[in-house]
């Protein structure tokens, strides 16, 4: 008896159909009740869905299998021609049949009926349809012919192999002659050599069809160890990574062009570990973030001069440009210190740094430090934007020039994560283990150190151009110049204020004022005598105290809340906006963007204006440039929040900040956001979740038509978004 609802079986045989129909554009002769089990799911959204893909892979098999008969077709009379012009008679063979082929391969339902072994679905009478079967891994599979009266033919010689090309023809590697000639002795000479030629054939065919991209090197005598190989990324050589970094994203993202021809769009995250990864070859990056980050330092030593001068770090030609085109200002931009007799000395000046002075106070032995160069230097703009995406947390540089055997600095440990990159001449370092768990991932910088504190170095070594020395948090170091010339090396820095402590500072309050209003227990009174068994001088044990302590204690406890978390990590992304820089934008993404996508003025008006709708596929610009927070009750002025928070109508709306809008100098502008409705808050979050991929504004869910497009132009106009294609 058959089961209620719509049968599995019924499912197969109508998507076959349809996808038969769809082929062969014809009218299908199919029994009655079959028709009316298709009628009976035809309104399943499901099924037609299913159906339609089956549709498309058959029809696609089909013409896969059309073409390869073609080209035995083509094979064949290939064979036929240099059997004629050979001189092979074939006469001597059987003379086939003339056997009507039918025009179409003929199918049956899956579940056929019993008592019908044989259903025939086509009106040649010299067909007969197989039954269809269930291919379970392919899901579906085609019908076996069986021709009735048909001679068997002669069996010939194994296929011939063919190549698939580049330009999607297909190359033939050898063909045969169609008939057997007759076995001579010239015969059998040349048909041996002919095979071996086929094997070779396929040999130099997968040479052809398998590019591998080798990246360049600077010294060609250093090649990629095996190990390095099967690292991805990280086994690219030392120079030209971050060249090569365009060549990596397009392998992420579907090959270096899309359907139209156009370049893909880069991945930022992608591209920033492919430039942490240049910075720390030959390490890897993975081995590097599991043995050293936090842990100890290291030194990377690579003898290439050029190395850091590929991606245009920085150099005395771009420092000097930079005094003198740039408004440097003492104390606020550049210092001038000194370190001689075991102190330091910080010169004390003011007004505008210009080259005359700054470099007279370099030849009298004072070290200078650029406490900004990203401000002035495009290209370190562009490098630490980059790097702040991957560590998540705000990436600053310091650029320091230090005269010949001169030190600027007395020794000292630092609260970031340093990562010191020599560009010019050489810098003898001592870098020592940190003293006691006190110091060791400090939450502030240490004043400045005697000579008689230090320990025996971990590291003493000399950082030569090209060269890399990492000193996790904490550590204890100090370098001097070398006697025989300048030193110049520029500081990256991270992980500032971003510790476990921060976060619990942040969400303690909160949790306790949240629990505070909901949880009786915290506004009851404290005991009227607790005075008298707390506190320094009254520490002795007794019941009363011991009470209290359990008390406190399991209050502590109901502190644990996942939605006060959420909310201090909140805090934390919206100081990181506030705190990064703008990001960087490639040609690319400016002409994808509203930076430089319309708005042109031909003549006397604007031209090219243009708006955002619904079957553009858009994506975040960077994943950490945007943060949805609902932050009106945060303390800063509760009033006057919850009533910007009260759009029209009494809807509720939230803060989205941002760091498009971010000067390049640190904190130069105020922490930037706008408000939007509430309703438009699902949008922004699931283009947060499918980053790095592209979606068509209409296919975001949960949301109407009009709140898709309002989210995607309220985000595109504050230059968040960029357009998978250019606007027309």
């Amino acid at each position: 008896m058959e089961k209620s609802g719509t049968p599995r079986n019924s499912r197969k045989v109508s998507a076959f159909a349809v996808a038969k129909a769809l082929e062969n554009k014809q009218e299908l002769q199919l029994p009655t009740d079959m028709v009316e089990k298709i009628a009976s799911i035809h309104k399943d959204e499901k099924f037609n869905k299913a159906a339609e893909e089956i549709a498309a892979n058959y029809v696609k098999n089909r013409a896969h299998n059309l073409k390869k008969k073609k080209q035995k077709e083509e094979l064949k009379a290939v064979r036929r021609k240099r059997a004629a012009q050979d001189g092979a008679s074939t006469t001597d063979q059987p003379a086939k049949k003339d056997v009507k082929q039918p025009t179409e391969k003929p199918l049956s339902w899956y579940n056929a009926p019993k008592s019908e072994k044989r259903v025939k679905l086509t009106e040649d009478p010299e067909v007969e349809v197989q039954p269809f079967r269930e291919n379970k891994k392919r899901g579906m599979s085609l019908l076996k012919e069986k021709n009735k009266g048909v001679t068997p033919k002669v069996p010939e010689k194994p296929e011939p192999v063919s190549s698939e090309v580049d330009d999607g023809e297909t190359e033939n590697l050898s063909a045969q002659p169609l008939s057997k000639p007759a076995i001579t002795e010239k015969n059998v000479s040349s048909e041996l050599p002919a095979q071996k030629t086929v094997k070779k054939s396929r040999k130099v065919s997968k040479k052809v069809e398998v590019k591998e991209w080798t990246p360049p090197s600077l010294d060609s005598s250093k090649k990629l160890t095996k190990s390095r190989k099967s690292q991805g990324t990280e086994s690219l050589s030392n120079g030209h990574l971050h060249n090569a970094s365009s060549s990596l994203i397009s392998s992420k993202v579907g090959g270096r062009a899309d359907a139209t021809g156009a370049p893909n769009h880069s991945i930022p995250e992608t591209e920033a570990k492919a430039l942490l990864t240049k910075l720390l070859y030959p390490e890897s990056r993975l081995k590097f973030f599991k043995n050293y980050w936090l842990k100890k330092p290291l030194h990377i030593q690579r003898k290439n001069k050029e190395y850091y001068f590929e991606d245009d770090w920085f150099s005395m030609k771009e420092f000097h440009r930079i005094l003198s085109e740039e408004n440097v200002r003492f104390g606020v931009n550049l210092d001038i210190t000194s370190y001689v007799d075991g102190e330091r000395d910080t010169a004390k000046l003011h007004g505008r740094a210009f080259p005359a002075i700054v470099y007279e106070y370099y030849e009298a032995g004072h070290s200078v430090r650029l406490l900004n160069p990203q401000t002035y230097s495009t290209n370190v703009w562009r490098l630490l934007s980059s790097l702040q995406e991957l560590f998540g947390s705000m990436t600053g540089a310091n650029v320091y020039l230090t005269p010949p055997g001169t030190q600027g600095f007395a020794p000292h440990y630092d609260d970031i994560e340093a990562f010191v990159l020599q560009l010019e001449g050489k810098k003898h370092w001592k870098v020592y283990k940190t003293r006691h768990s006190g110091e060791k991932w400090p939450l502030t910088s240490s004043p400045n150190l005697t000579q008689e504190e230090l320990s025996n170095p971990l590291i003493d070594c000399v950082l030569e151009p090209g060269d890399l020395l990492y000193m996790p948090r904490g550590a204890i170091h100090q370098a001097m110049a070398l006697e025989d010339e300048h030193s110049l090396h520029i500081t990256l820095s991270t992980h500032q204020q971003n510790t476990w402590s921060n976060l619990l500072h942040l969400m303690l309050p909160i949790a306790l004022n949240e629990l505070t209003q909901s949880d009786p227990e915290f506004r009851e009174s404290l005991p009227i005598d607790f005075l008298n068994y707390t506190g320094i001088a009254l520490q002795d044990a007794s019941q009363q105290r011991d009470v209290l302590m359990r008390k406190v204690f399991a209050l502590m406890n109901k502190l644990q809340l996942p939605s006060a978390v959420d909310d201090a990590c909140d805090a934390l992304g919206k100081r990181f906006i506030h705190d990064s820089l703008p990001p960087f934008l490639t040609e690319r993404e400016k002409e994808h963007s509203i930076a430089k996508q319309g708005g042109k003025w031909v003549g006397n008006q604007p031209e090219g204006c243009m708006a955002i709708d619904s079957t553009v596929e858009v994506r975040l610009l960077r994943k950490h440039s945007i943060r949805v927070v609902n932050d009106y009750n945060e303390g800063e002025d509760d009033a006057k929040d919850q009533s910007e928070s009260q759009g029209d109508g009494g809807e509720h709306k939230i803060r989205v900040y941002y760091n498009t809008d971010n000067d390049r100098l640190y904190h130069g502008n105020e922490l930037q956001f706008f408000m939007v409705n509430e309703k438009l808050a699902p949008g922004i979050e699931y283009l947060q979740r499918i980053y790095p991929d592209f979606v068509q504004i209409a296919e975001i869910p949960d949301m109407t038509v009009t709140a898709q497009v309002d989210m995607a132009q309220i985000l595109y106009d504050y230059g968040l978004l960029i357009t998978k294609k250019k606007l027309k």
